[in-house]
Parts: structure tokens; sequence; C-alpha cells
């Protein structure tokens, strides 16, 4: 679906051509007061992963944009150094 809708207590995952963009997946997250993830919803973006011929149209590129929006959706942040 290209628009995902939150669900208390889940991770919604959607994915649909939402153009180029310059990302490949995006994690919007919901916290409350107390800085508990309330829902999250990753969208991965088959603008890039359908693409043919294009450098993120394999199996790899999209198992490791899903993992790491994952990532995000459990309230893990980029790193502040690249090791």
């Amino acid at each position: 679906r290209k628009s995902c809708a939150p669900t208390e207590g889940r991770v919604e995952v959607c994915s649909s051509k939402y153009g180029t963009n310059g990302t490949l997946g995006v994690t919007v997250l919901r916290v409350d007061g107390n800085a508990y993830i309330e829902w999250a919803i990753v969208k991965l973006n088959d603008t890039y992963f359908k693409e043919r011929g294009g450098q993120y149209n394999t199996k790899r590129a999209r198992i490791h944009t899903v993992c790491h929006e994952l990532g995000h959706a459990l309230g893990l942040p980029h790193p502040r150094n690249k090791s």
C-alpha cells in the first residue's frame, strides 16, 4: 500500500513507489510522554528496489533496508561513527 495506517502496539511495514526522494526507506514513530513507542510505520520505497538495472534492485539491498528501518522502529538511532 502507498499509505500506511498506524496501529497501536504494532509496527506496520508497507512498500510502494514513493518517488525519487533519495530515501530507500523511512520510519515514523509515535512516542508517548514517558518516551515509550506507541506505534511505528516503516515505508519501503519500491521506486529504487524495483528499478530495472538499479543498484538497489537486489534482495540483499531490500533486506538491509528492512533491518535498518526496523531498528529505528525499536528506537535505535543512526550511529555517530562509521564503524
